[in-house]
Protein backbone atom coordinates (compact mmCIF):
# COMPACT_ATOMS: atom_id res chain seq x y z
CA UNK A 1 0.00 0.00 0.00
CA UNK A 2 1.40 3.36 -1.01
CA UNK A 3 0.81 6.78 0.48
CA UNK A 4 -1.22 7.70 -2.61
CA UNK A 5 -3.52 4.71 -1.99
CA UNK A 6 -4.29 6.08 1.46
CA UNK A 7 -4.71 9.71 0.37
CA UNK A 8 -6.45 9.31 -3.01
CA UNK A 9 -10.16 8.61 -2.44
CA UNK A 10 -11.81 5.86 -4.43
CA UNK A 11 -15.23 6.24 -6.02
CA UNK A 12 -16.74 4.28 -3.12
CA UNK A 13 -15.14 6.59 -0.59
CA UNK A 14 -16.45 9.64 -2.41
CA UNK A 15 -19.97 8.23 -2.07
CA UNK A 16 -19.52 7.61 1.67
CA UNK A 17 -21.13 10.30 3.87
CA UNK A 18 -18.76 12.55 5.78
CA UNK A 19 -17.86 11.16 9.19
CA UNK A 20 -18.25 7.51 8.27
CA UNK A 21 -15.51 5.10 7.35
CA UNK A 22 -16.07 1.84 5.56
CA UNK A 23 -15.02 -1.00 7.87
CA UNK A 24 -13.38 -2.87 5.02
CA UNK A 25 -11.30 0.22 4.29
CA UNK A 26 -10.29 0.45 7.95
CA UNK A 27 -9.29 -3.21 8.07
CA UNK A 28 -7.03 -2.76 5.06
CA UNK A 29 -5.10 0.09 6.72
CA UNK A 30 -2.00 -0.52 8.84
CA UNK A 31 -2.60 -0.73 12.60
CA UNK A 32 -0.72 2.52 13.25
CA UNK A 33 -3.02 4.44 10.92
CA UNK A 34 -6.15 2.83 12.41
CA UNK A 35 -4.89 3.83 15.86
CA UNK A 36 -4.27 7.38 14.68
CA UNK A 37 -7.80 7.55 13.21
CA UNK A 38 -9.23 6.38 16.55
CA UNK A 39 -7.24 9.08 18.38
CA UNK A 40 -8.46 11.73 15.94
CA UNK A 41 -12.07 10.59 16.37
CA UNK A 42 -11.74 10.85 20.16
CA UNK A 43 -10.21 14.32 19.87
CA UNK A 44 -12.97 15.36 17.47
CA UNK A 45 -15.62 14.21 19.96
CA UNK A 46 -13.89 16.11 22.78
CA UNK A 47 -13.71 19.29 20.70
CA UNK A 48 -17.38 18.98 19.71
CA UNK A 49 -18.27 18.87 23.41
CA UNK A 50 -16.12 21.93 24.13
CA UNK A 51 -17.81 23.84 21.30
CA UNK A 52 -21.26 22.83 22.59
CA UNK A 53 -20.37 23.99 26.11
CA UNK A 54 -19.05 27.31 24.80
CA UNK A 55 -22.18 27.84 22.70
CA UNK A 56 -24.36 27.27 25.77
CA UNK A 57 -22.27 29.69 27.84
CA UNK A 58 -22.47 32.24 25.04
CA UNK A 59 -26.26 31.91 24.86
CA UNK A 60 -26.55 32.34 28.63
CA UNK A 61 -24.37 35.44 28.56
CA UNK A 62 -26.33 36.93 25.69
CA UNK A 63 -29.56 36.22 27.60
CA UNK A 64 -28.23 38.07 30.66
CA UNK A 65 -27.10 41.09 28.65
CA UNK A 66 -30.38 41.50 26.73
Amino acid sequence: MTFEDIIEPSIGQLATPVGTVDTLTLRSLPASIRSHIAELEMENTRLQRVVAELLLKNQKLRGVSE
